[in-house]
């Protein structure tokens, strides 16, 4: 082993950040850091679980210090920043800081390339919202695999454009276009080409329990376009598949996107409408099945089954194979 890097997500982001600032001068234990989806606050050195210390908190809005030695990779959301206040740790990049922000993302997602209906939006953990759906792991991928270059080899990544904020005080401080998506940021797809709102924005739980322990607040929400709006939006489904590849191919070229993401999101663009073809059809041919085997026309049913066979070759095995390639990806 040459090198290693500590990463910390959600709560052991938080504690990385107090590691970096309190430890890493004096061990030096790692040659770079991956801070992934922290709040405005840091661990404290004495207090239990995230609570901030007694005596001499660390302040809101903890930094990363600026004579770090090592590279820190600082990857934040949109939903970090509602749910989080994370927007208060935003730093200027420094040679060996800098720092990642998703438009469109949530702390915790179900991710999607397109949103489109069928299928049916997960709601998550009972949320009274359908739960957001941006490919937030498709950045993490890009951002480990720039991390690991940087620490190798001495490349250092690009600091993204920061998400629009407008009152930092405000319960939601990110700036909006009209379908409610943020402005500025990373630019997914899904954002720049969209089928829904999908933002990091609180999400409640539909049917509470007293004392019961529910994150939907981390999971932002997916509210899907009406006909109408998509019908304005594009006029063709060649428009739309268009927007999507050409952002695509933005965010792929900047480096937020690794080769296997940009080729699975471009496969699904172009696969959708015979996507929900397939899913109508399938239900239609197993509903067909049922009754037709048990009224007896069991050889007509049988000589269908190739087709479904050949849908199966065409369409999703190639998406699984890209789905590995993208798990295999992220050292190459």
């Amino acid at each position: 082993m040459t090198r290693m890097i500590a990463t910390g997500r959600s709560q052991s982001a938080f504690r990385l950040v107090t590691y970096i600032n309190a430890f890493h001068p004096l061990t030096h234990a790692f040659d770079g850091y991956l801070v992934h989806s922290r709040g405005s606050n840091a661990a404290g050195l004495t207090a239990e679980a995230l609570a901030r210390d007694a005596d001499n908190p660390i302040p809101s809005g903890a930094h990363i210090r600026t004579d770090i030695d090592v590279p820190v990779f600082d990857l934040q959301t949109e939903g970090d920043m509602v749910a989080l206040r994370a927007h208060l740790t935003h730093q200027d990049p420094n040679p060996h800081y800098r720092r990642w922000e998703i438009a469109g993302g949530a702390h915790a997602e179900s991710s999607r390339w397109v949103v489109e209906i069928p299928p049916a939006l997960d709601m998550g953990q009972g949320c009274k919202e359908p739960i957001n759906t941006a490919p937030h792991h498709a950045v993490v991928k890009a951002g480990l695999r720039a991390l690991t270059r940087w620490v190798r080899d001495g490349v250092v990544p690009r600091q993204s454009p920061s998400i629009e904020l407008g009152d930092p005080a405000a319960v939601d401080p990110v700036v909006r276009d009209k379908f409610g998506n943020a402005k500025g940021g990373i630019r997914l797809p899904e954002v720049e080409a969209p089928t829904a709102t999908i933002d990091g924005r609180r999400n409640d739980v539909a049917q509470a329990t007293p004392g019961g322990q529910n994150f939907c607040f981390l999971f932002g929400r997916t509210i899907a376009f009406d006909q109408a709006t998509l019908a304005a939006l594009y006029p063709s489904h060649q428009a739309f598949v268009d927007q999507f590849t050409k952002a695509v191919d933005s965010v792929e070229r900047d480096g937020y996107f690794l080769k296997p993401e940009g080729a699975k999101a471009g496969f699904w663009v172009l696969t959708c409408p015979l996507r929900v073809g397939l899913t109508c059809l399938s239900v239609c041919f197993i509903t067909a099945l049922v009754s037709g085997w048990r009224a007896g026309i069991r050889r007509q049913l049988v000589c269908m089954i190739p087709w479904w066979l050949a849908a199966f070759l065409i369409f999703v095995l190639p998406s699984m194979y890209l789905d590995a390639q993208g798990n295999a990806s992220v050292f190459i």
